[in-house]
């Protein structure tokens, strides 16, 4: 976890191993569920919204929003896309009608429907980490293929440079 973003806000960040219970619930690291307590302190239902994720490379995996970071999302959409336009409608019923809400329980953890665990590919076991506003679940052998095929040291150089603005390659 880190500070960074608008107003100091703490963000997700770091890799954690969980196992998922027979009844589908996730216990969330203690770092997130910390930043999770801020951010719902005033939404009494505490409610997360998940996302079902697909690269164009295969792989898989679950986005767990704060409705915050989703609305922000939304309030994009709505600025960029004309209202019923087809643009919108894409996105509405392509992305945002296929969320599943989910709430964290009083003990830190979130069920995840069958369905979501199934698509995802994950079973028992997975890995949870941080992206910024929000967190991904992956299944363990998604993680570790999209990490040798997606972040390999020339890629994750080359995006370091891009994101520090330079030009020149790091040693």
């Amino acid at each position: 976890m880190v500070e960074g973003g608008k107003k100091g806000v703490k963000l997700f960040s770091g890799v954690y191993e969980r196992t998922i219970d027979d009844k589908n619930r996730l216990p969330i690291p203690a770092p997130y569920r910390k930043i999770l307590e801020f951010e719902l302190m005033e939404k009494p239902d505490r409610m997360l919204d998940l996302k079902f994720c697909q690269h164009s490379q295969g792989f898989v995996w679950i986005e767990c929003l704060v409705r915050s970071t989703l609305e922000q999302e939304i309030e994009q959409a709505r600025r960029s896309l004309v209202p019923r336009s087809e643009e919108w409608m894409i996105f509405w019923f392509g992305e945002i009608a296929k969320l599943e809400r989910v709430r964290l329980d009083a003990q830190g953890r979130i069920l995840i429907p069958q369905h979501y665990l199934e698509l995802a590919r994950i079973t028992k076991r997975c890995k949870i980490a941080g992206a910024d506003t929000y967190f991904t679940i992956w299944a363990p052998d998604q993680w570790e293929l999209f990490q040798q095929k997606m972040c390999t040291p020339e890629k994750v150089n080359a995006v370091l440079m891009k994101a520090r603005g330079a030009t020149a390659e790091r040693e």
